[in-house]
């Protein structure tokens, strides 16, 4: 008994070293970042949300904060992209969100990103 307890806390001490190291993976990125996602819906986003293309035009000025947060928080934009998850990452789309909120219609900073 006493053996696999001396193991247990090498294991968890030796984990807690590796942690260290390379960061943990569940904290691995730093808070939503609105210029990130700026960058996305840019460059990836408009490629369909455009006034001539399929998803129609989109702009964080369509909409308040408050539609934008009711939006992504009842995974509405999931029943619009059916590979959404192959396109984006759950990352990628805090910072598209983020974005999105900064920039609504309602905020500070309203932005056609046009």
């Amino acid at each position: 008994m006493k053996r696999f307890v001396i193991i247990m806390m090498v294991l968890a001490f030796t984990a807690s070293v590796i942690l260290i190291a390379l960061g943990d993976p569940l904290m691995a990125d730093e808070k939503p970042n609105p210029k990130k996602g700026k960058f996305l819906f840019k460059n990836r986003c408009k490629e369909c949300h455009w006034p001539d293309k399929a998803g129609g035009d989109v702009t964080p000025i369509f909409y308040t904060q408050k539609q934008w947060e009711s939006f992504f928080s009842k995974g509405k934009y999931l029943r619009k992209m059916d590979n959404l998850d192959k396109e984006f990452t759950a990352e990628d789309l805090i910072h598209i969100q983020q974005y999105l909120i900064e920039h609504a219609a309602d905020s500070d900073q309203p932005e056609t990103c046009g």
